[in-house]
């Protein structure tokens, strides 16, 4: 119930891997932003940890489809500032683009731009367990248990707090969609709008900037002279903020093109052109 911070990691071991000597992925020194990472408080603030659980616990791993990436999900503890006696946990996730021969530091779940939203945040994760399949770099499918309050799922410890637990669905995103930008520089916008892409003409790359006022799934697509699709660059729930997407068009011919969102009810078209 009281461990240690240094006695609390996820490792991998593969006798094809680092000469057949574990590798870190995860421990107190490299989880940022951790409560298990403060070593001038851990020890001494520590209370109790739900049945079953550690410091650092439950890691899932698996590949990309393509095999290029390696993601592990695990819990860690947070500060505990509720009144029930146990921590909450927050899950981490970790990847490696060369087998688990190295692994980037911790960061929380969430994508970049995510395609759910992260329902209570800062509520009870625990049992992270990733998709054995359908995983990308942009993307690891993955399951977890949500609760309001700590130690929900402490089994025949009568002194653990009792709330409803959820089974949420949620993906780790190594990287970003390719070419989604977030604006932070601004204010949440007071309306939908697609700018004129810029520059235009262009030749063979250009930027095309767009408002969302609230979370919803977003869809935008280049369509040729006769009205084909040929490109689709963003089809995902993006959250209320500016964005921008890079187009490159290095496989086109010169012509006119057409480029359109799809947010919600909001619905707009415009023209640009490729001079090569």
């Amino acid at each position: 119930m009281n461990p240690t911070a240094t006695g609390s990691k996820v490792i991998m071991w593969s006798p094809g891997i680092n000469g057949g000597q574990p590798v870190r992925i995860a421990d107190w020194s490299n989880i940022p932003n951790s409560f298990i990472s403060d070593t001038t408080g851990f020890n001494n603030n520590l209370r109790r940890i739900q049945v079953g659980m550690t410091p650092v616990s439950h890691p899932s791993i698996a590949f990309s489809n393509d095999g290029s990436y390696l993601s592990c999900l695990f819990s860690t503890v947070r500060r505990d500032t509720s009144v029930y006696g146990y921590h909450f946990n927050s899950i981490y996730g970790s990847y490696s683009t060369n087998n688990g021969g190295s692994w980037v530091n911790p960061a929380t779940f969430g994508c970049v731009i995510p395609e759910s939203e992260t329902a209570c945040p800062w509520c009870d994760q625990i049992y992270p367990s990733l998709s054995k399949t359908g995983n990308s770099r942009y993307g690891f499918h993955f399951t977890y248990s949500l609760s309001t309050c700590p130690g929900s799922a402490s089994f025949t410890d009568v002194g653990s707090p009792v709330c409803k637990v959820y089974q949420m669905y949620d993906k780790f995103c190594p990287e970003p969609m390719p070419g989604v930008v977030i604006n932070t520089g601004g204010e949440i916008p007071k309306s939908y709008s697609l700018s004129q892409n810029f520059p235009n003409p262009f030749n063979p790359s250009t930027v095309i900037r767009f408002d969302i006022i609230k979370a919803t799934e977003v869809k935008i697509s280049v369509y040729d002279i006769t009205g084909k699709e040929i490109a689709r660059l963003v089809q995902q729930k993006l959250n209320a903020g500016k964005y921008s997407v890079d187009f490159d068009a290095a496989g086109l011919a010169t012509g006119v093109y057409f480029y359109s969102i799809i947010a919600g009810e909001y619905v707009q078209t415009k023209k640009m052109m490729l001079v090569k």
